[in-house]
C-alpha cells in the first residue's frame, strides 16, 4: 500500500497547472472579448462628446456671429452720435460693466442688490447640490476661503443625507414594483413598465409642472426657457444663463427664490432615486444584465448581484426564476421588509 500511495503521489504534482508568464497574461487580460467591448463602449462615448460639440458649433456660431455684429453696429452708431466719446473709452466701459456682470452685478442704476438672503440661500443651494449656477460668485478674498470651506464638508454632508432619503424612498418604490408583478405575472416586461411609471411620475411632478409654472411666473421666460431650466438645474449641470426670481419687479423676490432652492434640492432627490430604479431593473432583467456586464470585472458584477440578492429578496428567497420571472409562491413581504430593516440606511 505504501509502495502504490509513493506512486500516485508525483502523479498530482504533475497536473498542477503550467506558470503562465507577465506578457501572456497581460494579452489575455487586455484582447479578452470584455476588454474589447470596453474599448469599443469608450470610443462610442468619446465619439458622443466629439460630436455633440460639432452640432452644437453648427447650431450656435450664426446666431453668435450675428450678436457680435449687432453690437458692433451699436457701438459704431452710438460713437457716430456721440463724437465725443473716444472709441477707447467706450470699450473700457463696456469692460468694466462686463466684468461686473460676470460677478453678479448689476450695472443698471436701479438694479437689484446682488447679495440679498434669498440670492445668497441659492448660492448655497448650488454650492452644496454642485449645481453651481454662477449668476453670483464671491469677490472678496474672505467669501472665497469661506466657499472653499463650506464646500469640503457641505458636498459630503449633502450627498450623505441625498443617499439616505433615496435609501428611504427605495422602499415604496420596490413596494410598487412588488405588487405589479404579483398583479401580472412573470415578465421582464413588468419590470421595464415599472421603470417607465416611475420615470414618468418624477418627469411630471418635477420636469414638466414646474417647467409650466417658471413660464408663467417669469415674464421673459418661453417654455422651452421652462424645461430647459429644469433639466439643466436637476441634472446638476447648472449653466447659470437661466435663473428663477432674477425679474427686479418681482415682490416676493427672496421667497420665491428660497422656494425654488428647496424646488432644486427634492428635485435633485427624485432624479436620484429615478436613476437608482433604472440600475435596479438593468440587474433584474438578464438580457440587460449580459448586455452591460463585458463593462465591469466579473468582481464588481458579483458584488452587485449579491448586493441586489440581499437587498430585493433576488434568486432563492426572491421569487424570480433561472429565466427572471416572478414566483408569487416564493416571495414574501414580511420577508423582504425584515432584511430591509436590519440593514444600514446606506447599504445596497
Amino acid at each position: 500500500m505504501a509502495d502504490v500511495s509513493d506512486q500516485t503521489e508525483p502523479k498530482e504534482e504533475s497536473q498542477s497547472p503550467p506558470k503562465r508568464s507577465l506578457t501572456y497574461c497581460l494579452c489575455r487580460e487586455f484582447l479578452s472579448r470584455n476588454a474589447v467591448i470596453f474599448a469599443i463602449t469608450i470610443s462610442i462615448f468619446f465619439i458622443y462628446v466629439f460630436l455633440g460639440a460639432f452640432i452644437f458649433q453648427e447650431i450656435e456660431l450664426k446666431l453668435n456671429e450675428k450678436e457680435r455684429n449687432d453690437i458692433k453696429q451699436f457701438k459704431l452708431l452710438f460713437l457716430e452720435s456721440h463724437p465725443d466719446v473716444k472709441p477707447d473709452e467706450l470699450e473700457g466701459l463696456i469692460s468694466i460693466v462686463a466684468d461686473a456682470v460676470h460677478h453678479g452685478v448689476s450695472p443698471l442704476t436701479n438694479g437689484p442688490i446682488s447679495w440679498t438672503y434669498g440670492n445668497s440661500f441659492l448660492f448655497v443651494t448650488g454650492l452644496v447640490t454642485t449645481i453651481g449656477y454662477g449668476h453670483v460668485n464671491p469677490v472678496s478674498d474672505a467669501g472665497k476661503w469661506f466657499c472653499v470651506i463650506f464646500i469640503v464638508f457641505g458636498i459630503p454632508l449633502t450627498m450623505l443625507l441625498m443617499t439616505a432619503i433615496v435609501t428611504r424612498l427605495s422602499r415604496p418604490v420596490r413596494a410598487l414594483r412588488h405588487c405589479m408583478l404579483r398583479r401580472i405575472y412573470g415578465s421582464n416586461w413588468v419590470l421595464m413598465l415599472h421603470v417607465i411609471t416611475i420615470m414618468l411620475i418624477i418627469c411630471c411632478l418635477f420636469v414638466i409642472i414646474p417647467a409650466i409654472i417658471l413660464v408663467h411666473v417669469e415674464p421673459d421666460w418661453k417654455i422651452v426657457d421652462g424645461f430647459y431650466f429644469t433639466v439643466i438645474s436637476l441634472t446638476t449641470v447648472g449653466l447659470g444663463d437661466y435663473v428663477p426670481g432674477e425679474n427686479m419687479d418681482e415682490t416676493y423676490r427672496n421667497l420665491y427664490k428660497i422656494f425654488a432652492s428647496f424646488y432644486l434640492m427634492v428635485g435633485i432627490v427624485a432624479m436620484l432615486l429615478g436613476l437608482e430604479t433604472i440600475c435596479e431593473t438593468i440587474y433584474q432583467i438578464p438580457f440587460l444584465s449580459k448586455a452591460i456586464a463585458p463593462l465591469y470585472t466579473k468582481d464588481a458584477l458579483e458584488q452587485e448581484r449579491m448586493a441586489l440578492s440581499e437587498s430585493f429578496a433576488l434568486g432563492k428567497s426572491g421569487g424570480y426564476g433561472s429565466k427572471g420571472r416572478y414566483n408569487p409562491s416564493q416571495y414574501s413581504v414580511q420577508d423582504n421588509e425584515e432584511s430591509l430593516e436590519s440593514k444600514g440606511p446606506f447599504d445596497h
